[in-house]
């Protein structure tokens, strides 16, 4: 992505899982030709085997800030 003078807007979706978030993101994305990050919550979520907790939402949150490209 080309370093200009353009304001940058951060559009983030929320809503239940399985309502298609990941895929709008991604067409969203290729449409306007900018960067999106990958939802990181299904997957944490799917190695822990157990309920998650607070902390765990926390750990969630840290790893989708640390996988943003746009930092």
């Amino acid at each position: 992505m080309e370093k200009e003078n353009k304001k940058l807007i951060r559009v983030a979706l929320i809503g239940p899982e399985s309502t298609a978030k990941s895929t709008l993101s991604e067409q969203l994305a290729k449409h306007y030709n900018t960067v999106w990050v990958k939802e990181y919550a299904r997957e944490y979520l799917s190695e822990i085997n157990r309920k998650y907790t607070l902390d765990d939402i926390v750990e969630i949150a840290k790893q989708q800030l640390q996988e943003n490209p746009l930092k």
